[in-house]
């Protein structure tokens, strides 16, 4: 009787065990539902391998997984793709995903081996936007608003109370140089969204001659070293990896390595929430219009976050020489001072749009030769 009960126990207690060592083989895809990184993550994205990433798996059975990619993807900074599991022994499995949008595809394929998530992640851009861009050129410079015939390469609205604006240049007189927001049709005076478009006609495609936004979401541009005098001396192009950029539902994010792009101390750091927007991808407003011309651009919403970096904006040019512009002077106090009238115009305004015209670039390889800035040639013709 004894011996019966010692043989009934022990089947119970197998019976257990084995029931248990069951449920834990079938359960053993929940063991990789963890955040991945540092040591834990092996990732490459488009051929390079990143250090600084986090991926989440959040396993749903032995087949499937909702894959979470962290900060990776500009303007997307958790990216769930559902992905397939299989299982190749022991808590070790191999994983594939794939997120298709009409602009963009982002392939995934790797694995966990003992607790380490390897991924090979590729990122291909399928929008129109891909290739090389330039400026649009203006066609006419005149300070009669009705003859500033095309684009242009600013893209610049601004509705506001506000009636004028002080301009950086001190005149001889002391007093700084002032502009009308609008256009004054009945005296044909151009306003500051006018006198803003030429200058930016007549100085920026001496800056930056050529975009590049390229397939695996790397975005490259060429453009133009000035010397104290505002006069470009030679050509230098981004290195890639500094900049990068998605597109998502009709808006462009550009990602920046700002420790890369701008290597500065703490105390020169942009705030927190700038950074971070940097980082993941600052959103502009796209419009495409045909194949051949775009137009990016920021509106209030976007750029009232960063009015907050003024104040390194300003840090940068407290010690700046006083420059000579033919007819007044610019100061690193009239700058600064310009700068926080900005601030109060960007803030106050009801509408406000600052961005870019573009057009196809069939010559990227085409480098113009610098040419000289006229500040004389620029003024003159606004000076009344």
């Amino acid at each position: 009787m004894k011996k019966g009960l010692i043989y009934l126990l022990l089947l119970v207690l197998g019976t257990a065990t084995f029931s248990s060592c069951e449920d834990d083989d079938n359960d053993g895809y929940k063991r990789i539902s963890s955040e991945y990184k540092n040591a834990t993550l092996k990732l490459t994205f488009n051929g390079k391998e990143l250090n600084d990433k986090t991926v989440e798996i959040q396993a749903l059975n032995e087949t499937t997984a909702n894959l979470i990619l962290k900060s990776l993807i500009p303007g997307e900074n958790n990216l769930y793709l559902n992905a397939l599991l299989a299982n190749t022994g022991g808590d070790n499995y191999t994983l594939e995903a794939k997120s298709e949008t009409t602009d963009r595809t982002v392939v995934v394929e790797g694995g966990v081996t003992e607790g380490v998530l390897t991924l090979n992640c590729t990122f291909k851009v399928t929008s129109k936007v891909v290739g090389n861009w330039k400026f649009i050129a203006q066609q006419e410079t005149s300070t009669d608003p009705e003859q500033l015939i095309g684009k242009g390469p600013l893209h610049l609205k601004i509705v506001t109370d506000i009636d004028s604006i002080k301009l950086p240049i001190v005149l001889p007189d002391g007093s700084n140089w002032s502009f009308a927001i609008k256009d004054n049709m009945e005296t044909e005076d151009a306003g500051f969204v006018s006198f803003a478009k030429v200058m930016f006609s007549l100085l920026v495609p001496n800056l930056l001659y050529n975009i590049e936004l390229q397939e695996d979401g790397d975005l490259t541009a060429t453009y133009a070293v000035m010397d104290e005098t505002m006069n470009p001396t030679d050509t230098v192009t981004l290195p890639e990896g500094v900049v990068r950029y998605n597109v998502k539902d009709g808006e462009i994010y550009i990602a920046v390595d700002i420790n890369a792009l701008l290597p500065r101390s703490d105390a020169d750091q942009p705030s927190v929430d700038v950074l971070k927007m940097l980082a993941e991808g600052l959103p502009l407003i796209l419009k495409l219009d045909g194949d051949n011309n775009m137009t990016v651009y920021v509106d209030k919403d976007m750029m009232v976050p960063f009015m907050g970096m003024m104040d390194l904006v300003k840090g940068l040019v407290k010690d700046m020489e006083p420059m000579d512009v033919l007819i007044g002077t610019i100061t690193a106090e009239s700058l600064q001072k310009f700068l926080d009238d900005v601030v109060i115009l960007v803030n106050t305004s009801e509408t406000i749009e600052l961005g870019l015209n573009l057009e196809t670039n069939t010559h990227p390889e085409m480098k113009p030769q610098p040419q000289a800035f006229s500040w004389e040639k620029a003024l003159l013709p606004f000076r009344k």
